[in-house]
């Protein structure tokens, strides 16, 4: 079954496809009685606007993006949730991708965004290795097409682009604070080697680098092997 169109509309309410038209997006330049026959002819044949032709006549879509590095990672699922109840309560629409930590599917989203002339972008951007922490070239159209966006949880130190991320530094140290209140637990073996999940190592590197200024800062004393977990916490309350 084709589409119906807004020249179906005027048809059925005896009009011209002028005046449905200028009905259907609101403008004022019309009868009320005319308001009134193509508005029900509209809702009578179940017609829904195009919304890539009304973009085409003004310059919104009513449409964000929103990328994210790991859909299966629960911060970036929350993520998505309040953003897209946000942009609903606005009156637009989300469209939402997957990066998977991967440069070229981010890259592969953004030119696709780009295409819908979406009204602006939340992005967690990719390329953060420690070796190479360059824009794509994707990124850089995006910000030369003058689409309004904004990085969250992460930035790219050669772009000037308004961002919102957490203090990598406060977070690390309640974290470290919290495994020497439970350091009991831990293997002296373990306690002496810190380490990151290597997913973190390869994508934050401000965070290991955070990781072990603060281990260093909070000097957790471990003594030789004691099999006394009670001694254990009375050494660890003195460092």
């Amino acid at each position: 079954m084709n589409a119906v169109t807004i020249k179906d509309v005027a048809l059925a309410a005896g009009v011209s496809s002028a005046t449905a038209s200028r009905v259907l997006s609101g403008h004022s330049a019309t009868s009320a009685d005319s308001r009134e026959k193509v508005e029900a002819a509209a809702k009578n044949l179940g017609f829904v606007p195009n919304a890539q032709a009304r973009s085409l006549r003004s310059t919104k879509t009513d449409t964000i993006a929103l990328l994210i590095s790991d859909v299966r990672n629960p911060y970036f699922s929350d993520l998505a949730h309040a953003v897209e109840q946000q942009a609903l309560a606005a009156g637009m629409m989300t469209f939402i991708g997957n990066a998977n930590e991967d440069t070229a599917q981010q890259d592969q989203f953004l030119a696709a965004m780009l295409s819908r002339r979406v009204d602006g972008l939340i992005v967690v951007p990719q390329g953060l290795d420690e070796e190479d922490e360059r824009p794509s070239e994707m990124m850089q159209r995006i910000i030369s097409s003058g689409t309004p966006m904004v990085f969250v949880d992460r930035t790219l130190p050669e772009l000037n682009v308004p961002s919102v991320s957490a203090s990598s530094s406060e977070a690390l140290g309640e974290a470290i604070g919290e495994l020497k209140n439970w350091a009991t637990e831990i293997s002296p073996s373990s306690v002496d080697q810190p380490t990151l999940p290597p997913l973190v190592n390869a994508t934050v590197p401000l965070m290991k680098r955070c990781w072990q200024m603060l281990w260093n800062q909070t000097q957790i004393c471990t003594s030789p092997v004691t099999s006394k977990p009670s001694q254990a916490r009375t050494e660890l309350a003195g460092c």
